[in-house]
This record gives structure tokens, sequence and C-alpha cells, in this order.
């Protein structure tokens, strides 16, 4: 596994050799996700201060090879800075969790490259987080890219529905 070269869209380079850790692991037909956690203490990262906790990145291996992907000044994650990677501004409605995202309200995006939009693939869990996964896919090969949110989460308006149960 190269180790990343990026971390929060900064450069990233090991202090010391570096073992990864992959803390789960998801199949989505003949694509397979590896979630890799790396602990922040082994890198100088330029543009954040030192500190502890980790970071992760996603290892996508397909019959096409495989792919690591990293987060490129966006909070996207994708095997390379895409200029033109942006998320979806538009309105996205909530889906089933397997045909499309089933996200949390406030963190809806869609990620698109030059006006296309991604292929979804699927949703997976890791810690308290889901991810989602989606593809551009050419005759070639695919691109992959990955998003991620907090399940454990809550938005404003969730939590004043909690508090008008609470009372």
């Amino acid at each position: 596994m190269p180790i990343p070269t990026h971390v929060f869209g900064f450069p990233a380079r090991p202090i010391r050799p570096i073992k990864e850790s992959i803390i789960a692991h998801h199949r989505f037909g003949t694509v397979e996700v590896s979630v890799l956690r790396w602990e922040r203490c082994d890198f100088i990262i330029e543009g954040l201060d030192p500190s502890d906790g980790w970071f992760i990145s996603f290892r996508i291996s397909s019959p096409e090879g495989s792919q690591d992907l990293l987060q490129f000044r966006s909070s996207l994650f994708s095997p390379r800075q895409i200029p033109d990677l942006k998320r979806s501004s538009s309105k996205i409605s909530q889906g089933d969790g397997i045909a499309a995202p089933k996200w949390h309200k406030a963190d809806r995006f869609w990620p698109i490259i030059g006006g296309k939009k991604a292929e979804f693939i699927g949703q997976f869990y890791y810690d308290t987080t889901v991810s989602y996964l989606f593809a551009f896919r050419s005759n070639k090969d695919s691109t992959y890219i990955a998003g991620k949110d907090d399940v454990s989460r809550q938005d404003a308006e969730d939590h004043y529905k909690d508090e008008e149960n609470r009372a």
C-alpha cells in the first residue's frame, strides 16, 4: 500500500516506517473497499500542527486494479487531485441505501466531474461513520470517489424534535 501523500488536502510525509491498519472491509459485487486508519503522529503534515488522532484512506480493488483514495483539498476522497471534481448543489432526495445513498439530511451530495454525475456503487459503515462509494466509468477504466458522514451526529431539526419528544 502506498503511504498517503495528502491528509485533509495538505501534503504529508511519514516520519518513520509505517504499517497500515485495515479497520473495515466491504464488497460490492466485484468491487472491494478497505478502510485504512493512519496515526497522525506518524506524519509531518504541511499546514497542520502535530497532534494525536488519526485519519483514514480507502483502498478500492476491482478487476481493473486498485486505487487508493485520499482527500485532496476536498471533503471527497479520490485517487488523485481532480481539478473539476465538484459536489452537486441540486436537491437530492433520500435513497434506500442500496440503489441510492441513504444519508444524513444535511450532508447529501453527489460527485460530478465535468458536468457528469457519478454512479452510486454502495454505502458502508465503520466506527460511527457511513461512507458512500461512487464511480465514474469509461470504456478503459473507472475512477472511484468516496464521501463520508458521522452517523451519530444530529442536525438541528433532529435535535429540536428530540427535545419536543422529551418534554
